[in-house]
């Protein structure tokens, strides 16, 4: 029997609920508290997250778990008579009774049995989401990642706000540094959406600037202010009205559709598209102790706006952490290793955005922008609780199978099917004509099936790789060498241009110790040579109808900064101009 992910659990017997306390049950149902997330993790076991703190039921019942460990926090559900369900813990074969503070041990009789409802909330639609910096329009300062500040200029990521409308009309208002939410207690930041706390509407007022609105606090009612540390309560007024100015990506979200004349035609080896380099960890959602945000953070945009900025390639690499998958950014460092001498032996890092919600921004994404083509790489994965068995960390086959079951149902219809032997043969027409996605895994995965719309990497074959060093003289020329060394002529594949830096040992200890230097900065002395570099190459023949990159993958996909749609349309424009000219030479 299939069980919801959101749900309440109710006794059966006294009809009182479990809650965000151990030793309590609520006599009523209210969420966030009485709302429970169930994580499977196959053979009908779950861990049992409640949404309002994040903590884990466990096998010590009168005390809640900050993460899932072992079997002492995952339970065996089982249906029993008239729609009713016994929940065993894994570890010590004890049941959830009418007692909150209590396991019960032996047969389970009537004060073990619960009863789970599904529970909607109101959801997010993504699809609607928009971008923007929220300035007051008394004193013309911006929202930023602060919640007690206001900063005089709409500075990006630090002003960058996303506005995620729900279907009770409300909105989410996250700020896109941090990726926290404004609540009703103005002061501090929430990490999720758990209450009408962190919802507002936006109500509009008439004003020559227009764009603009009161900004209502769903909970207690109070509005937005000029002082960023304050709401106020009553009638709004001037200081209350907020400007919301667009963050404008029309041009970058689209490029691949609004330029079908140069490229619908071509197969994916005869175009170039960015990249993203670690996708998934533009920001934190766990970390151990050396993981800092110094030497983790790749990206400063989430998966929507990466997209949005025109990457067509994201990189992926999978976690199972706590009972669901997020993406992580990691080293494994060996006790040889330079970095063994100041770090524990073992694995440093940390886990990212939610798997789920990253594919749910690629799925609003592409319901958007419906001419766009997005390959997804999923690599490196990690079970993260077994992550220092070096020869058993990976995921089991049931794992595997959980995994490939969410890519499914998330991106369902957008996913490319078909049979192909060599994707990067087929043209961009041909591909959009079956989907959107392609959902590349790795050689051997369990659940590879591409008549469902999942692929192995083979079938995407491709060529090169990162540089492994932190000086920009030495990363150009190795990529330009590894570009050099791998002809089209006769051959379909894609040629992957790696444009990051990478910290040395030095840099990594420096970063994880004192936050400095960080990927981030590295990043951005990267990207600032990027276009200058490609520019030289294609005026002086380096990139030409044999040797010319298919995807430009970087740190911080920002066009501002990285100029890689540009770049690749004129790649594709100097491959399609060559390879004509190379055709017209032939005989007849």
């Amino acid at each position: 029997m299939s069980l919801p992910k959101l749900c309440s659990l109710q006794n059966a017997d006294n009809k009182k609920y479990r809650c965000n306390h151990a030793t309590k049950l609520a006599s009523d149902y209210k969420p966030p508290q009485c709302l429970f997330e169930l994580l499977p993790y196959g053979n009908e076991t779950y861990a049992i997250k409640n949404v309002d703190n994040g903590e884990f039921y466990q096998n010590h019942i009168r005390s809640l778990a900050s993460s899932v460990k072992g079997d002492g926090q995952l339970w065996t559900i089982v249906p029993e008579a008239e729609g009713t369900f016994t929940i065993q813990n894994v570890e010590n074969g004890e049941y959830m009774t009418s007692h909150a503070g209590q396991l019960h041990k032996g047969k389970p009789g009537a004060n073990e049995h619960w009863v789970i409802e599904a529970r909607e909330e109101a959801k997010p639609d993504l699809k609607a989401s928009f971008y923007g910096f929220l300035k007051n329009q008394s004193n013309n300062e911006y929202r930023c990642n602060h919640a007690s500040q206001l900063k005089d200029k709409p500075v990006v990521p630090n002003c960058l706000t996303k506005f995620i409308p729900y279907d009770d009309g409300t909105v989410a208002i996250q700020n896109q540094d941090n990726y926290e939410f404004f609540q009703s207690s103005i002061l501090t930041m929430a990490d999720r959406v758990t209450s009408d706390a962190q919802k507002w509407r936006l109500i509009e007022v008439d004003s020559e600037e227009g764009n603009t609105f009161y900004v209502k606090n769903v909970q207690n009612e109070e509005y937005m202010t000029s002082k960023a540390s304050q709401l106020h309560a009553g009638k709004p007024g001037k200081d209350e009205v907020w400007v919301i100015e667009p963050f404008d990506c029309a041009q970058t979200s689209s490029w691949m559709s609004s330029n079908a004349a140069l490229i619908g035609n071509k197969p994916l080896s005869e175009i170039c598209l960015p990249a993203s380099h670690d996708s998934g960890t533009y920001k934190r959602t766990y970390h151990t102790q050396y993981g800092t945000q110094a030497v983790t953070k790749t990206q400063i945009f989430d998966i929507q706006m990466q997209l949005m900025q025109g990457a067509r390639k994201l990189d992926l690499r999978p976690a199972l952490w706590n009972g669901d998958f997020y993406t992580a950014h990691y080293t494994d460092i060996s006790k040889d290793s330079g970095l063994a001498a100041t770090f524990k032996v073992g694995f440093q890092g940390a886990a990212g955005v939610a798997l789920s919600e990253a594919l749910e921004q690629v799925a609003a994404f592409i319901e958007n922008n419906q001419g766009e083509l997005v390959i997804l790489k999923f690599s490196h994965f990690i079970d993260w609780a077994k992550r220092d068995d070096r020869k058993d960390n990976g995921l089991s086959a049931e794992q595997s199978r959980l995994f490939i079951s969410m890519v499914r149902d998330v991106l369902g219809a957008h996913l490319i099917t078909g049979d192909a032997t060599n994707l990067s043969s087929l043209t961009v027409n041909e591909l959009l004509t079956k989907g959107n996605v392609i959902a590349l895994m790795p050689n051997g995965f369990e659940g590879i099936d591409s008549m469902a719309g999942i692929w192995a990497i083979d079938q995407l074959p491709g060529e090169g790789g990162y540089s492994n060093t932190n000086v920009l003289e030495n990363m150009v020329a190795n990529q330009e060498k590894k570009l050099t060394s791998h002809s089209h002529d006769n051959k379909s594949f894609m040629m992957n241009i790696s444009w990051q830096l990478t910290l040395d040992t030095t840099n990594c200890i420096s970063g994880a110790t004192l936050g400095t230097p960080t990927i981030l900065s590295y990043a951005q002395k990267a990207n600032a040579a990027l276009s200058p570099t490609l520019s030289e190459w294609l005026v002086h023949g380096v990139i030409n109808g044999t040797y010319y990159p298919n995807t430009l993958q970087t740190d911080i996909c920002f066009e501002a900064q990285t100029q890689a749609v540009a770049l690749s349309l004129a790649v594709t424009r100097q491959v399609e101009r060559l390879l004509h000219e190379r055709q017209e030479t032939l005989p007849a």
